[in-house]
């Protein structure tokens, strides 16, 4: 059967055959993070010194069969290649079912080969189809492969398959006393209520990110921000970017933000975005004046108990392991850290990386801030040669 992987390191040159690749993502990945308009705008974003985004776009005689979001980055000179998105959107590869294993191989070959990586460093779910894959591949081959999973990769979940009453009981004694107790801070507080804002649609997105920034500069995150030299959180932009573009929004992609205001102004505010049988938790935040009211905490109670009094998805995800998760009682699920390539160069890289994915996640950072900016330039005769 013949291959081909096509490289493509400008966010551009998506747009040749976009139609054909748009729907293979949406048919194929059960993670709306991985459709067209997501890692179109990452590249767009993405592209520095630091880091070089990449997709490879696997082909056979039938049509596309895998494709691998990548960014190719630079440990001290020698290059390495990982996924492009951060760990807490659970990164993967796009695979067509009963081609996982070519397809995967040849990226792999793509990745080692025309893009001359060292070693790499890839982010999955645990229950994700690519790991057995990818660990036959380095078995057969002979690559040097290492696995582990960091407590802080973990991932709240929680399963809607039940009332939400039944839900809110199983939570324990300590849910609705709680609860009461926020309500009657809020109370004290003001004049509040909860807003709920659904839709997609293009042209709305300026003021609904005006809402988010006016939380998020008053949030606590916000030191962590100044301390990585970020003005605003850039993920919100993807966030709502993406989605506003992403064809058929609404239908196969739906968005709802939960307000809660003091006084007319947002002082809590719950993303979520809902795709397939999943809801998931993309960014919740308050203002930092308001923490002893529990203003977020209760945010979330109106956007959980909507999702269950709804019944369109099976499960909420989190993505993330903050101490809200352990309050809604969610189950935690593993990623996994896959290192393939040198055991050497690849232990390195994992004490490296542990401090960056710390700063990450505080602050939202880039993950090319940490690295030296060499990676452009090594990239310079691949692409010279045709192969990019």
């Amino acid at each position: 059967m013949k291959v081909h992987a096509r490289i493509i390191t400008d966010y551009k040159r998506l747009s040749e055959g976009r139609a054909e690749l748009d729907a293979f993502l949406k048919e194929n990945s059960p993670n709306p993070f991985l459709f067209l308009s997501f890692i179109e705008n990452l590249m767009r974003s993405n592209a520095t010194k630091d880091q070089v985004p990449v997709v490879i776009v696997v082909r056979n005689k039938t049509g596309i069969i895998g494709v691998a979001p990548l960014a190719l980055r630079s440990y001290f000179g020698i290059r390495y290649a990982e996924l492009m998105n951060d760990y807490w959107a659970s990164p993967d590869f796009v695979l067509r079912k009963g081609y996982e294993h070519v397809a995967l191989e040849t990226a792999v070959e793509a990745v080692f080969g025309n893009l001359k990586a060292r070693f790499v460093v890839f982010d999955l779910n645990e229950e994700s189809r690519s790991i057995p894959t990818l660990i036959r591949l380095c078995r057969e081959r002979g690559i040097p492969y290492f696995e582990h999973s960091h407590a802080y990769m973990t991932h709240g979940v929680v399963k809607v398959d039940r009332p939400w009453h039944e839900y809110k009981r199983s939570c324990g004694h300590h849910l609705p006393k709680d609860l009461r107790s926020v309500k009657n801070r809020l109370d004290r507080a003001g004049k509040w209520k909860l807003v709920a804002v659904e839709g997609c649609e293009e042209g709305s997105e300026g003021e609904l990110y005006q809402r988010l920034q006016l939380v998020e500069k008053s949030s606590w995150k916000e030191h962590y921000r100044h301390l990585t030299s970020q003005a605003v959180d850039e993920s919100i932009r993807w966030f709502l970017d993406s989605s506003a573009s992403a064809d058929e929004c609404g239908s196969i992609l739906k968005r709802k933000v939960w307000f809660l205001e003091m006084e007319g102004r947002p002082i809590a505010y719950v993303l979520v975005f809902q795709h397939g049988d999943t809801a998931y938790i993309m960014k919740t935040s308050f203002d930092e004046r308001y923490r002893k009211t529990g203003a977020g905490k209760y945010a979330m109670y109106a956007a959980m108990r909507d999702l269950f009094d709804a019944n369109e998805v099976r499960e909420i995800d989190f993505m993330t392991n903050l101490p809200m998760v352990r309050f809604w009682r969610a189950d935690l699920r593993k990623r996994i850290r896959l290192r393939m390539g040198s055991k050497v160069i690849v232990s390195l890289a994992e004490a490296r990386s542990i401090l960056r994915e710390g700063a990450s996640r505080l602050g939202n950072g880039s993950r090319g801030a940490f690295f030296a900016p060499t990676a452009r330039t090594q990239l310079a005769e691949a692409t010279k040669n045709g192969h990019a």
